[in-house]
């Protein structure tokens, strides 16, 4: 459980972009040769995330392919806490470093493989997913895909509440809001509804 914590602790320091922190505790457990292989991937993805916000792109992108190659050494000494790391979740968060390291371009089709990839049964992942979709689109100005992508945004409204989902796409809004030029009709149409929803003035 004390992994588990720090693993926690790790996860919200990435949020929070304290990047010396969350590579400070991932380090440490790293560091310390943990049995589990599954267990050292969740760390090396909590590495990759803080290096990713510090910059480091070519050290990210490493530790996220040893966290890739270590999910197939899986043994029975992992706990059940690590259930969560599979291939949508690793496309995810490489996403994520991707969008710290500000190349949206290459972050947008692994957020797209990301939702492609989670469980139908994940209903709130998948709406987490939507959102960062929408929002990967709308940095790289497609429109278009973005139009097609909000209907999807919104119908995850009616049955999830989440206030990180509802913070990113309050962001996502103010930027299709100073977008130049012409937006698609069903884009501008569902951005008001997601305004309304979401109590946006």
């Amino acid at each position: 459980m004390e992994l588990f914590e720090l693993a926690q602790l790790a996860m919200q320091s990435v949020h929070l972009g304290q990047a010396g922190e969350a590579r400070r505790l991932a380090d440490e457990v790293i560091d310390s040769g943990p049995a589990s292989s599954r267990v050292t991937a969740v760390f090396r993805i909590r590495r990759a995330r803080a290096l990713a916000q510090a910059g480091e792109r070519n050290r990210s992108l490493g530790e996220l392919d040893r966290a890739e190659a270590m999910l197939s050494d899986g043994n029975a000494r992992d706990p059940d806490w690590t259930w969560w790391l599979d291939p949508s979740e690793l496309a995810w968060h490489r996403a994520m470093a991707l969008a710290s390291l500000d190349d949206w371009p290459a972050a947008v089709e692994l957020f797209e493989q990301a939702a492609e990839l989670r469980p139908i049964t994940a209903v709130r992942a998948r709406y987490n997913d939507a959102a960062h979709v929408l929002e990967a689109q709308v940095a790289v100005n497609a429109w278009h895909d973005a139009e097609a992508t909000i209907p999807t945004v919104l119908a995850g409204t009616n049955d999830i509440s989440s206030a990180s989902t509802s913070e990113l796409l309050r962001r996502v809004l103010q930027r299709i809001e100073r977008a130049p030029g012409h937006l698609p009709s069903g884009l501008d149409d569902g951005a008001h509804e997601l305004r309304q929803v979401l109590r946006v003035a």
